[in-house]
């Protein structure tokens, strides 16, 4: 079972999963292009032994709701992208996380 590590730099976080086992500290990746175009960097969730749950992006929308003076209105919001991918996937830079909807309003 590995453990997800934060350490606080000087300017920023660095992020690594330890194997208790090993004590082997290994880096996660911070950032890569999807699509050779826009740039990611997943946010980890949570984590099980072999997979890890993570969110990759957002989707801006409009939506309409009712005022407490009954006037209705719209306002822009987002909702998270997740997907599910190995430790060993994710740790070698692969995109190819497996797309999951969570339901409700997506709090995880």
């Amino acid at each position: 079972m590995n453990i997800l590590v934060i350490n606080a730099g000087s300017s920023s976080l660095k992020y690594q999963l330890l194997n208790p086992e090993t004590g082997v500290y290994t880096p996660l990746p911070t950032t890569w292009l999807k699509d050779q175009a826009v740039e990611r960097s997943p946010f980890i969730v949570a984590a099980s032994d072999t997979m890890l749950l993570v969110k990759y992006g957002e989707i801006y929308y409009t939506t309409n709701d009712i005022g407490t003076d009954g006037a209705p209105y719209s306002f822009t919001t987002c909702r998270g992208e997740y997907g599910i991918i190995s430790v060993e996937d994710y740790l070698a830079g692969s995109q190819d996380w497996v797309q999951v909807t969570l339901q409700g309003r997506d709090l995880v």
